[in-house]
């Protein structure tokens, strides 16, 4: 919120001094009579603010180019932040194996959130990933390093400890397979592209042997 009244105080004080600028150039330099000045340094100031107005975008594409472009900037934006919560949790793990699972995690989950900013279309395919998986894994490894904290060194401690190193290996697998699901098309495309690549050079002869075809035959 901060943020955001700093940014917009700037938006003004820019374009009111745009407005003033003008205001002086026309008054002083075109000698125009002070009402006119005032009435075009007037429509400057507005046009200023809506030209400084900032374009919210996710990567490099504006979401107004984009079918429900604010409900997919929310979920990235919501992703980011449940991100944000994972890897505080994986730096206060103090169990190396853990906080080695927790850095996989951390990995996978970076990756897929940088694959959703470069294709924002692909973030409504990941809905329940963002609501449901990573949200509840930043949620567990938040209660662990309450636990942590606690420093309990009882038998129900130790076992959910156990648990929750299971259930990492559990979550990054899942979140390994989410990526995938992810970028399905891109890898049937690239699949498609090798065997025609594969075709166009046994066809012209080359790499017979490694192929292990011979011009002319198909797979």
């Amino acid at each position: 919120m901060k943020r955001f009244k700093e940014k917009l105080a700037g938006r003004v004080a820019a374009s009111a001094a745009a407005a003033f600028f003008v205001f002086l150039l026309l008054l002083v330099v075109l000698e125009l009579s002070l009402p006119a000045c005032l009435i075009i340094g007037g429509l400057v100031y507005p046009v200023m603010l809506l030209v400084l107005k900032p374009v919210k975008k996710i990567g490099k594409t504006e979401i107004s180019f984009l079918e429900d472009g604010d409900l997919l900037h929310q979920k990235l934006k919501e992703a980011e932040e449940d991100y944000k919560r994972l890897c505080r949790a994986v730096d206060g793990i103090e169990e190396p194996k853990l906080r080695e699972k927790g850095r996989e995690l951390i990995r996978v989950a970076g990756n897929i959130l940088q694959y959703l900013t470069d294709n924002p279309k692909k973030i409504e395919s990941a809905y329940r990933y963002i609501d449901y998986y990573q949200e509840t894994a930043a949620n567990i490894l938040e209660h662990y390093i309450k636990l942590q904290e606690a420093d309990l060194e009882t038998e129900g401690a130790a076992e959910l400890a156990r648990k929750t190193g299971e259930g990492m290996t559990v979550m990054c697998h899942g979140f390994e397979k989410q990526y995938e699901k992810l970028m399905q098309n891109e890898m049937l495309s690239m699949e498609v592209d090798l065997d025609l690549l594969k075709q166009a050079l046994i066809s012209e002869g080359f790499g017979e042997d490694e192929f292990g075809m011979k011009r002319g035959e198909t797979e």
